[in-house]
């Protein structure tokens, strides 16, 4: 009994240093399962040998060694893909579309995730107005001069928005970069 406590403690530590190496967390619920198996399989395994006769004994112990075969041989052939761009496009496309919805007065044009867990978020630099009943908002008309307006935004501007997309988003305003560009 006490070598096969043995087997099982050591099974459980070999089983988290494996379950330590899972690449990613969409693949740990799959690794818990199995593991979860073999260890109902392992602890069963004394008890089952006190009931029951040698010979029942062997042939529930070959059945694991099979079962452990059959899942060695299924593990090496695992095509396991790497599916990030194809998530991180789902959830930038998903920020987009919040962000654009809430009220900011901007059109937000992408958003990007970075690698330091900030978010870059590109808006038009002109202003999308609400159309107020009948009025037409015209924004004024610069002659001469020679060139562009401006398109520098006051940084109070800024924060503000960095305030109301980490509002609509759940995120520190800190963890978020704004970048203007024009329309």
């Amino acid at each position: 009994m006490v070598g096969a406590i043995k087997e099982i403690c050591i099974f459980v530590i070999i089983a988290q240093a494996i379950m330590f190496f899972v690449p990613g967390n969409s693949y740990m619920k799959y690794v818990r399962i199995l593991v979860g198996i073999l260890m109902i399989l392992k602890i069963t395994e004394p008890i089952f040998g006190l009931f029951l006769d040698e010979e029942k004994e062997k042939e529930i112990s070959e059945g694991i060694a099979l079962l452990e075969q059959k899942i060695e041989r299924n593990a090496g052939g695992l095509d396991v893909k790497d599916n990030r761009m194809e998530i991180y496009g789902s959830v930038t496309e998903e920020l987009k579309n919040k962000l654009n919805s809430c009220e900011s007065g901007y059109k937000v044009l992408n958003v990007e995730l970075t690698e330091d867990q900030r978010i870059v978020i590109t808006v038009a630099a002109d202003k999308i107005e609400k159309s107020d009943g009948d009025k037409i908002h015209i924004d004024p008309v610069v002659l001469g001069g020679g060139g562009a307006q401006s398109s520098e935004v006051p940084e109070e501007e800024k924060e503000e928005l960095k305030q109301i997309f980490g509002n609509s988003i759940s995120v520190d305003a800190d963890k978020i970069k704004i970048v203007f560009r024009e329309n």
